[in-house]
This record gives structure tokens, C-alpha cells and sequence, in this order.
């Protein structure tokens, strides 16, 4: 990674934030490092997402749950949603949804 210089454009930056995702995932999308991005967040006034702003990003939260019930990842929920893992986790947490374990993943392989 090349963190010397990097021109995000602030309209990428801002979409892809105000989307959810988080600066580390923006970073990993980008091939900068998170304190680069966090760096033109504030360059461009882009204030970061707080928890109360995570709850404005529509998601259909029932579905949110189900799908995860169904067996989908929280990376597979976070890509068909267009938000970050991280917004997926948090979301679960607050409908106290049971987290799946690795014992749990264990039991669906088939020998």
C-alpha cells in the first residue's frame, strides 16, 4: 500500500460513507491504508458515522434476520445490502439475534 499520497475524489468518499461503510472498509476497497482515509474524511468535513447515523441507513431489518437465519454470512448480508459488516454485526446485535459459532459452521459440512 502506497500511503504517501492519495486523491479521493469526495464524492466517492462520501457515498461509500454515508453507505455504512466503515474507513477500514473504504480503505481496503481503495488499496490505501484506514488512516489515509480517516485523514480525507477530514480533509473534506465528512463527519464519521456515529452509531445514531448508522440507524439512518435503511435496512429492511426483518429481512436482515432472516437471511442470517437462513445460514447467509454477515459478509454476504453486508455485500446484497450495500453496507459494512461491521453495520450487518451491529444490526443483529440490536434484534439480539443468536450469533452462529465456528461449532455451528462445523455441524453443516457434510462428510
Amino acid at each position: 500500500m502506497d500511503n504517501t499520497y492519495c486523491d479521493i475524489p469526495r464524492e466517492e468518499l462520501a457515498e461509500l460513507h454515508a453507505r455504512g461503510h466503515s474507513a477500514r472498509d473504504i480503505a481496503k476497497r481503495l488499496g490505501v491504508s484506514s488512516s489515509t482515509i480517516d485523514n480525507h474524511l477530514l480533509r473534506h468535513g465528512i463527519k464519521s458515522l456515529t452509531i445514531t447515523s448508522n440507524y439512518r441507513i435503511d435496512i429492511d431489518e426483518d429481512q436482515l434476520e432472516r437471511l442470517y437465519l437462513d445460514g447467509y454470512s454477515t459478509y454476504a448480508l453486508a455485500q446484497h445490502f450495500g453496507v459494512s459488516n461491521t453495520l450487518i454485526l451491529k444490526r443483529l446485535y440490536a434484534r439480539q439475534v443468536p450469533m452462529r459459532t465456528a461449532k455451528d459452521y462445523a455441524k453443516r459440512v457434510v462428510l
